[in-house]
């Protein structure tokens, strides 16, 4: 038994191995791709790039994982089955789940290290790829100057060349539009040739002009001209600050407040908290409301669970006609001054009430994702017994299949959730509600050696129900009555 358990764990170490990396692969490759047109042209080093996809691929681990085991469980089952060896095993007295079972106790430690991925590695890891996601999205271009065009990445500056070499930093016929002095386009300096270079701390870029002129307008008016002076020269250096170009790290503990950076006693807490606020605001509300009504608090709530009708004549027509209208009209600003609080006060409360399920939605993510092993595990390797196929062409399209099945159902019931139409708890467990089901199906049909896809069945199915509808010919009928005894 002891080698048994060996060779089924053998069988499925090396599949899962490879599906996840491709998994995880695939899934940083997507975020890459929704975030290549902000990290394209920011002058970014390979070390800050291999640290975003790295913070990104911990915090995508608990996804990738159910993955790999939905299709590393039906391609080991899937060659055991195309190999005849769980014929063997059966035909030793050795049950299927008896064969499951070294796997099952795999699942088992994967759930657990898939929750403390979730609930320790992945809130520091978020706060980490957060952080550093935005300031790659918040850093601008680097600083290139273009063949005849204008650059104009410095908001103070307006810099035009032609000629540029590809190599080196020689550039000809230079033209500067300088607006440093917040005057406006009032100077121009050009010049035939230059270089430019920066500094070691990338702040600034220097150019050295040679033969050129420098055209500046000046303040003072005189009459109706608006005098300029002039000035030629041979060689001249200018220094422009490009500091905001480089790229800085932002604070961490700026994120730290965030749903997906938090554990899960972190949640909670979070989630008391939100909650005890969010009853102090309906007792207030309603102490407010109850004030203007003047009832007390048994007869307010029955009125507004069931209102009253009364048959009692109204007060106001025993009011003095000089007092009535002023009356009536301290009343509609009550009723206004009422309507306006109860409309504030929904909508605070639905803002809080969404604000509490992002971080239950949270916390139950950490514990859904862990619980998707087991019952993608129960799917996927009594769906690989039953089809015996082997490799990677059919168990990757079923896997898929199946995954996204269970990623529609997750992502509808989180939607949900946030448009405060269901049950938190039913919208994050909806999936594994689902397929838990189905993996139960598949592991009692797979033991009892079903032919669930075995297309003869189905066939003779077909031709037998539609036997019972078909209609015998006249000659057939002529033939069978003229038939001798």
């Amino acid at each position: 038994m002891k080698r048994l358990n060996f060779l089924v764990v053998k069988s499925f170490i090396g599949p899962f191995i490879v599906t996840f990396f491709v998994s995880l692969f695939v899934l940083v490759m997507q975020f890459l791709f929704m975030y290549i047109d902000d990290m394209v042209g920011k002058g970014l080093t390979f070390a800050t790039i291999a640290k975003l996809m790295m913070y990104m691929s911990v915090t995508l681990i608990p996804m990738a994982l159910p993955l790999a085991v939905l299709l590393s469980s039906i391609m080991t089952f899937g060659n055991l089955g195309e190999h005849f060896e769980l014929v063997a095993f059966k035909s030793a007295g050795i049950s299927l789940l008896k064969a499951m079972r070294p796997l099952i106790y795999m699942m088992v430690l994967l759930c657990g290290m898939a929750f403390i991925i979730s609930n320790y590695l992945m809130p520091s890891a978020s706060i980490k790829a957060s952080t550093l996601l935005h300031d790659v999205r918040s850093a601008k271009p680097t600083f290139e100057l273009k063949d005849d065009a204008f650059t104009t990445s410095m908001p103070e500056v307006i810099i035009r060349v032609s000629g540029k070499e590809k190599s080196g930093n020689k550039v000809n016929n230079i033209l500067i539009y300088d607006h440093r002095d917040n005057r406006g386009n009032t100077k121009v300096i050009s010049a035939e040739s230059g270089e430019f270079y920066f500094t070691e701390d990338k702040n600034y870029v220097k150019f050295d002009l040679y033969k050129g002129a420098s055209y500046e307008q000046v303040e003072q008016r005189t009459n109706a001209s608006y005098p300029m002076t002039v000035m030629e020269f041979d060689k001249q250096q200018i220094v422009f600050d490009i500091g905001e170009f480089k790229f800085e790290r932002s604070d961490e503990s700026l994120y730290r407040g965030h749903n997906q950076m938090l554990t899960a006693s972190e949640l909670q807490h979070y989630i008391d908290s939100f909650e005890s606020q969010l009853k102090i605001k309906y007792d207030t509300n309603l102490k407010f409301i109850q004030s203007y009504f003047h009832l007390s608090d048994t007869c307010f709530k029955n009125l507004v669970a069931q209102p009253l009708a009364y048959s009692k004549p109204l007060y106001i027509d025993n009011v003095k006609n000089e007092f009535r209208q002023a009356i009536i009209y301290r009343a509609l600003e009550s009723a206004r001054v009422v309507k306006q609080s109860v409309n504030y006060s929904q909508d605070d409360t639905e803002g809080a009430v969404k604000q509490i399920n992002r971080y239950k939605i949270e916390w139950h993510r950490k514990f859904t994702l862990s619980f998707a092993i087991m019952v993608l595990f129960f799917v996927g390797a009594p769906f690989g017994a039953i089809v015996k196929k082997g490799g990677l062409g059919m168990p990757m399209i079923i896997s898929i299949f199946l995954f996204i099945i269970y990623h529609i159902i997750s992502i509808s019931g989180e939607k949900i959730i946030k448009e405060n139409d269901s049950n938190v708890f039913m919208g994050m467990w909806a999936a594994s509600f689902v397929l838990l089901p189905l993996g139960i199906y598949l592991t009692y049909k797979a033991t009892k050696d079903a032919q669930l896809f075995n297309k003869e069945i189905y066939q003779k199915l077909f031709y037998g129900f539609s036997s019972l509808f078909k209609i015998k010919s006249p000659t057939s009928k002529i033939s069978s009555e003229n038939k001798l005894p």
